[in-house]
């Protein structure tokens, strides 16, 4: 059989490839697993003779195939190495690359498994956040949840990184706030943070504040960028800048007014 991984998201069709090699070998008197690449010099031909040899004493064999699609395979030979992978007895073929020819679900054949990992945004990033911790026995309030989703952006290594991480400290329960407090946070992502300040709801406008004290950013150069590109709420700006200056408030309580109020 063959199974087709495809997409951006290399460390999940690194997984999904790790967790169907444990499948196929659990229970298996001998699993035989090895990995050709096809722009190597006699790939094509190893390759060729790992699927038609039978596996002795019954052995369940795995193969992945590295750049079957690359210009040094021949049509003859990627027909070949298609057609030994569907007749194979007891042999599961994976290829996992960041992109497929339109027609691999022509080529795979109906018995064969095609699977998508592209890199995952907004609700789908943080579910996909979620079900990680929980496997790692940790369970994510759901502002945690967000907190991660919008950290790491669809980077899934960077974010089952920070979980194990977390995992190591003995906190079963993680909110947000645990994570601030561990440091967890956007890093170089400044203007990211200010930008469409006022398009964001209150609650993002507060996280990102916080992001940004945490790191240590002036609070009165954050208020003068803010002011800098909102010419619209000027006057706002004003007001708070002249009570900062009378000592009536710090710039940090006038980021935070402007964060809840506007």
């Amino acid at each position: 059989m063959i199974f087709a991984f495809v997409g951006q998201d290399d460390y999940r069709r690194k997984a999904a490839l790790s967790a169907a090699l444990a499948e196929l070998s659990r229970g298996a008197g001998v699993f035989l697993y090895k990995t050709f690449d096809l722009e190597n010099e006699g790939g094509f031909a190893s390759a060729a003779d790992f699927l038609s040899s039978p596996g002795l004493f019954s052995a369940q064999k795995a193969a992945l195939l590295e750049n079957i699609f690359s210009d040094d395979v021949t049509a003859k030979e990627l027909k070949a190495l298609v057609r030994l992978s569907s007749e194979a007895q007891d042999t599961a073929v994976f290829i996992s690359e960041v992109s497929l020819p339109k027609n691999i679900r022509e080529l795979i054949g109906k018995s064969g498994e095609l699977r998508s990992f592209d890199e995952q945004k907004g609700s789908g990033f943080k579910k996909y956040v979620t079900e990680e911790a929980r496997a790692r026995g940790l369970a994510l309030s759901e502002d945690a949840a967000s907190y991660l989703a919008e950290v790491f952006g669809g980077n899934s290594w960077a974010a089952v990184t920070e979980i194990e991480k977390i995992r190591l400290l003995g906190k079963k329960e993680i909110s947000a706030q645990i994570l601030r407090a561990l440091g967890v946070k956007k890093r170089g992502a400044f203007f990211e943070l200010l930008s469409g300040w006022g398009k964001k709801s209150a609650g993002e406008r507060v996280l990102n504040l916080e992001v940004l004290f945490a790191d240590r950013e002036d609070p009165a150069k954050i208020f003068n960028i803010l002011a800098y590109t909102d010419p619209a709420r000027i006057a706002r700006f004003a007001d708070l800048d002249v009570a900062v200056k009378s000592g009536a408030l710090d710039y940090e309580e006038a980021l935070l007014s402007l964060a809840l109020i506007g």
